[in-house]
């Protein structure tokens, strides 16, 4: 299909190296066409959260890297293994003020972020968009595989939507229950905001985008009063986050970031 032979045609691209584990310093050169080094964060505060019926109470793997010029940042959140049976969920989330207007075709970034983590992408269709409260979201099928087994999921990504955010990845489905796009609408529609530290736009456009949340989509924890525990109460107690090293790092405490 026309898919696949894409798929084909950039399988000749230098893969990036896999990110470097939590608490190295040393920066992470990507391939050329990234022109781009990055440096892991020891000790990141969590911008973004996630919790979602459908992922089965598994803990987040938080990860999270900023670019050499210390510019840019990206949040990686990883539920489930993808060699397990439960269900799996790879997000890269960044902070997006200002459209990149090279960014690369969906095939491509799907390729080096799966690359980036081990796998390869077999099949793919063509990516059709989602309605979210953040606005049109690419998704895809795809097929990804570690080697040994493969996997059907749904690829997914946003760039430019009506919040200051990029993000992208997939959601792969329980054994015996198939990945849909309601399920995906869903987990980005819970996307949470915990730190958004002096960025008041960003601030400004998740308080907006709750009004574009889809039915069925409401949040899973929720005050005495009804009301969604969030970065908008002040004293609300954020979700510890597992980091690679496996030191929980509540996001109620607010230090300062050890690059």
């Amino acid at each position: 299909s026309q898919s696949e032979a894409t798929i084909s045609s950039y399988s000749t691209l230098s893969e990036p190296a896999p990110l470097p584990p939590a608490g190295s310093t040393t920066p992470r050169r990507t391939g050329a066409a990234d022109q781009e080094s990055w440096v892991a964060i020891a000790r990141p505060i969590p911008i973004f959260g996630l919790e979602s019926p459908e992922l089965e109470r598994q803990p987040a793997v938080f990860d999270a890297r900023r670019s050499a010029d210390g510019t840019r940042r990206e949040d990686l959140l990883s539920f489930g293994g993808f060699a397990e049976p439960k269900p799996h969920l790879a997000l890269r989330l960044a902070v997006q003020h200002e459209r990149d207007e090279l960014s690369r075709p969906f095939i491509v970034a799907l390729v080096r972020m799966a690359a980036a983590r081990g796998l390869s992408v077999h099949r793919s269709s063509l990516p059709a968009a989602i309605e979210t409260r953040f606005g049109p979201v690419e998704a895809a099928d795809v097929t990804l595989s570690d080697g040994a087994s493969g996997r059907a999921c749904i690829a997914f990504r946003m760039e430019g939507g009506t919040v200051p955010l990029a993000l992208n990845g997939w959601w792969c489905g329980g054994e015996g229950k198939p990945a849909d796009r309601r399920q995906l609408v869903c987990l980005i529609d819970r996307i949470d905001l915990l730190a958004a530290g002096e960025d008041a736009a960003l601030r400004s456009a998740f308080a907006r985008s709750e009004l574009n949340r889809q039915p069925g989509c409401a949040p899973p924890r929720l005050s005495a009063s009804g009301r969604k525990v969030s970065w908008l109460d002040a004293d609300a107690p954020t979700p510890a986050l597992r980091t690679k090293t496996g030191t929980a790092q509540p996001g109620a405490a607010r230090r300062a970031e050890k690059r």
